[in-house]
Parts: C-alpha cells; sequence; structure tokens
C-alpha cells in the first residue's frame, strides 16, 4: 500500500469516526423513586414528622447527575412526635387545612431541579425549584447522591424554607391579617426537611 493512499484512508476512517461518535444521541440514564423507601422528613418548632412522596427521577449524563425532581403528597403529612391522638390529629388537619397546606386544592408539591453541581465524592450543590400553590420558590441546598449498582440513592438534610414566602402566615410573628383563633398562637416561619430517595435504574 502506497504511504499517500494510506494516510487518506487513515484521515478518512478517523473523520468517519468522530463524525459517528459526534452525530450519535448522548447516553442518558434514568432513575425512577421507589416510593416505599422514600420520604420526606420535616420538623418546625419542636414538632417533627414525615410526608410521603409520589414520584421521582434522577437524570444521569456522562457519568453524572444533571436533572433532578420529585412530588410530593401532601395529603399525607403527618406528625411523629405527639403521642395524644386527639392532639396529633388536630395538629395534622390543621396543617392539611387551608390555613397552612390546603392539601384540598393542592395536593401535590413538586422539587424541579436547575443545577446540580458535583463538589467532591458523592456530595452535589443542588438548586431548583420548590413548587407549592403553583408558586416555584428556588432554594439552593446540599445533598450526597450515591450509585450503587442499579441503585441510586439521594440524600438531602437541613433544607430550610420560609412559609410564609408561600403566604402561610398563620401562626406568624409577621402575619398581616391574623384570625381571632390565632391568638396567642406563635408558629415558627421556618420549616427544615429532609429528603430521602432510593431510586431504580430504567
Amino acid at each position: 500500500m502506497k504511504p499517500k493512499f494510506f494516510i487518506k484512508t487513515l484521515l478518512f476512517l478517523s473523520f468517519f469516526i468522530l463524525f459517528i461518535y459526534a452525530s450519535s444521541p448522548i447516553n442518558e440514564v434514568r432513575f425512577e423513586l421507589l416510593n416505599n423507601k422514600s420520604s420526606v422528613k420535616w420538623s418546625c418548632d419542636r414538632h417533627i414528622g414525615v410526608i410521603q412522596l409520589s414520584k421521582g427521577e434522577i437524570k444521569y449524563k456522562y457519568s453524572e447527575p444533571f436533572s433532578a425532581n420529585f412530588t410530593i403528597d401532601m395529603t399525607t403529612i403527618m406528625n411523629s412526635d405527639i403521642e395524644n391522638k386527639l392532639i396529633k390529629g388536630t395538629l395534622e388537619n390543621t396543617l392539611r387545612s387551608n390555613v397552612f397546606f390546603d392539601v384540598e386544592n393542592y395536593p401535590k408539591a413538586y422539587f424541579e431541579s436547575n443545577e446540580i453541581i458535583h463538589l467532591v465524592n458523592n456530595d452535589y450543590q443542588i438548586s431548583g425549584d420548590f413548587i407549592l400553590f403553583d408558586t416555584g420558590i428556588c432554594h439552593e441546598f446540599e445533598g450526597t447522591i450515591q450509585l450503587k449498582n442499579d441503585s441510586l440513592f439521594f440524600n438531602a438534610k437541613d433544607i430550610i424554607i420560609d412559609r410564609t414566602d408561600w403566604s402561610i402566615n398563620y401562626g406568624s410573628r409577621n402575619n398581616p391579617n391574623p384570625l381571632d383563633e390565632e391568638s396567642g398562637i406563635i408558629v415558627s416561619d421556618t420549616i427544615k426537611i429532609g429528603v430521602d430517595m432510593i431510586l431504580l435504574k430504567q
């Protein structure tokens, strides 16, 4: 084989392989929520509780997560620290009522990521919108995302949200229009949440 012909053939093959690689679709991997192994934990003042997740998805590209979202079933909000059934039920009914989360009209809350930045090891900085009452408020927090075989483990602690950002003012010191029943009731504006998800590769 002549050297010039060999070089031309090699260049042609190189450009051909590059073209095929560049035009091929990016390999995305999708992980979906395992519902019975995932939940949201909340705390406000001295009370704690859980809420169930109904959907969740994390997408990977180039071996890194680039998209995360989940759906919270607000109708399942429960208190975990009160033993008295009457007091426990009263608190849970208040949280579900229209003075708080109004779950009859807004049974779902959502998180949709905008950006996921790899920090170190399994630690990531995540920013995105928490959506309540069809209103999204951007939050930034840190969490861990760990891949083990076909399972993905997502954990985020100490996400702080301010309920008054969505005009949930019941019991707030800054409530502009307090109800008579709120007299003597002070509830923190901040709610701390933690998200634990187990997802399976699809």
